[in-house]
């Protein structure tokens, strides 16, 4: 049970770090994030989507009680039709 509740944790941190604001960290939320952006990234924050992406592919891969919104037949279908919409 607990490591469950560390994967739900850890698929939070993800979903967090992935709906950060792209150009400034500001205000009480992000802000204490900015001070971690590393000199050679820019003012981007191409490095909170990265942190991001990993916590949630890892805890969603994981953790089975994450799983079932992403592994049933409408969100695989969604993942096949996908790249034909994106082409021009």
């Amino acid at each position: 049970m607990l490591v469950k509740a560390a994967y739900i944790c850890i698929f939070l941190v993800g979903i967090f770090c992935l709906s950060a604001p792209y150009e400034y960290l500001g205000g009480p939320i992000y802000g204490p994030l900015w001070v971690l952006n590393p000199s050679s990234y820019g003012t981007g924050t191409a490095w909170l989507k990265i942190i991001g992406s990993v916590c949630l592919v890892f805890a969603v891969e994981r953790c089975s009680t994450i799983q079932p919104p992403f592994t049933n037949a409408f969100a695989q279908y969604l993942g096949l039709v996908s790249p034909a919409m994106t082409l021009p």
